[in-house]
């Protein structure tokens, strides 16, 4: 995997963003394959609230330091 995304696992009620090693950036889910990870969808209701919390922060650093 290249990049990140979002994704289900299964049992998962919440979707959670996986990074490039496959671990959600909330730290409680690891993805065993990118096949349905989902780019974009940042602010749905359905995230994961930590990993929805860590992704903006993770886009706004990012966006200031280009």
């Amino acid at each position: 995997m290249k990049t990140g995304g979002w994704g289900r696992i299964f049992r998962s009620v919440k979707w959670h963003y996986f990074d490039a090693e496959r671990l959600s950036l909330c730290s409680r889910s690891m993805a065993l394959s990118d096949a349905d990870l989902v780019q974009g969808n940042d602010d749905s209701p359905e995230n994961c609230k930590r990993c929805r919390e860590l992704r903006a922060k993770a886009t706004v650093t990012k966006g200031a330091k280009s």
